[in-house]
């Protein structure tokens, strides 16, 4: 709740041009590691329009799987998310995803 740290987007594309996302190829794996060692084990990043939360504590992952049913998003942003992280989200889907046939 409230504010999250991280970079101000910026329109249209977010925080893909300030992350070298977009302008220098960067993959995204290390863009997220910058962002944890600059602000910490919860952040948020802008690609383009849609707002995502990185979370990166044991303790909070845990908290969020125990209360996936709150947590948990919907098929709709499962099918965005894929653009950008391939199959990095199944885990939070269950046995039964779509996403886990698309290699």
């Amino acid at each position: 709740r409230g504010p999250l740290p991280g970079l101000p987007p910026q329109f249209i594309f977010g925080n893909m041009i300030q992350t070298g996302l977009l302008t220098r190829s960067q993959p995204l794996f290390k863009v997220l590691s910058q962002l944890q060692a600059q602000f910490g084990n919860v952040s948020q990043l802008w690609l383009g329009a849609s707002r995502y939360i990185m979370v990166a504590d044991a303790n909070d992952v845990q908290h969020i799987f125990k209360y996936r049913q709150i947590y948990e998003q919907g098929d709709t942003q499962t099918e965005k998310l894929r653009l950008y992280l391939r199959d990095a989200y199944v885990c939070t889907k269950g046995e039964h995803n779509p996403l886990r046939c698309s290699h």
